[in-house]
């Protein structure tokens, strides 16, 4: 009797002190990351225009007017501005977390991210192309591409909650000799927003993700699908002609990212420990 009552005191101080030494190794963890974060991502031909989303509102009076003159331009610009669209990145956590990198994937065969531009002028850093139009604060530390070229991976530094960023990605043919006859200047709509005829995602929609970072723990989003509805009858050679115009308009998505509470997680570890061994005293 005594030594069963010993035994099922030794094994619950074992677990205790299981559970003590969990709660030490997590707390640091804890402590430093955020417990959840959000992101929500845009993209257009015109980085003006998603200035003005950020700033006023998609159908406020400010963003209407600019839409209006954004949408006047010629034929050739059109169709350069869609190869190499603006996407804006927004911090909209609650969290005190920064977004620390953003992801973007190519899901059609034919289409790559490009490096630096269609030419110098272009002014192309790397894979992407800093816009005037930036939260104070904000800063791009650097792109790279995925080893196939269809993931461009953008660093950031400063993009806290309510924070956004804006810059440019540029779209190229596949250098596969199978891909050589399409046109050169692919349009963002047909290479990241491939919808069916009901308007929803298919296989082939680009994809998105973002990592959220405090203190030494981080943590990635699943991958989100890309969401738009364009009129797919004007792209490439053909676009609206001068005498009509044909509105900028945004397509996007976003994400969330959630870190399970640490008092569950140790509770839950805890718990696992100690059933094996209440198993045993009562044998």
């Amino acid at each position: 009797m005594i030594r069963s009552i010993w035994n099922q005191s030794y094994y619950r101080i074992l677990c205790l002190a299981g559970a003590l030494a969990l709660a030490v190794t997590a707390l640091p963890h804890a402590m430093a990351g955020p417990v959840q974060g959000s992101y929500l991502v845009s993209i257009a031909s015109s980085d003006r225009l998603l200035d003005a989303q950020d700033k006023y509102g998609v159908g406020s009076d400010e963003y209407n007017q600019i839409q209006t003159e954004e949408s006047c331009d010629n034929p050739h610009y059109r169709v350069r501005a869609r190869n190499k669209p603006a996407v804006l990145i927004q911090n909209d956590s609650s969290s005190e977390g920064s977004l620390t990198s953003f992801m973007m994937t190519i899901n059609e065969a034919a289409y790559v991210f490009g490096a630096g531009g269609d030419s110098p002028l272009d002014g192309f850093d790397a894979y992407i192309k800093r816009s005037a139009y930036a939260d104070p604060g904000v800063d791009i530390l650097g792109s790279s591409v995925s080893t196939d070229g269809q993931t461009v991976t953008v660093n950031f530094d400063g993009l806290t909650a309510g924070k956004s960023v804006i810059f440019r990605v540029d779209l190229d043919i596949n250098p596969n000799p199978q891909f050589s006859g399409l046109f050169p200047f692919p349009d963002f709509r047909s290479v990241l927003f491939s919808m069916d005829n009901e308007g929803k995602p298919t296989d082939t929609t680009g994809v998105t993700a973002a990592t959220f970072s405090s203190g030494d723990m981080s943590s990635t989003t699943s991958k989100s699908t890309l969401f738009g509805k364009f009129d797919m009858q004007f792209e490439g050679e053909n676009t609206r002609p001068y005498h009509a115009i044909d509105p900028v308009i945004p397509g996007g998505g976003g994400g969330e990212v959630g870190i399970p509470e640490p008092a569950s997680l140790l509770l839950m570890l805890a718990g696992l420990m100690c059933t094996p061994l209440r198993r045993r005293t009562q044998r």
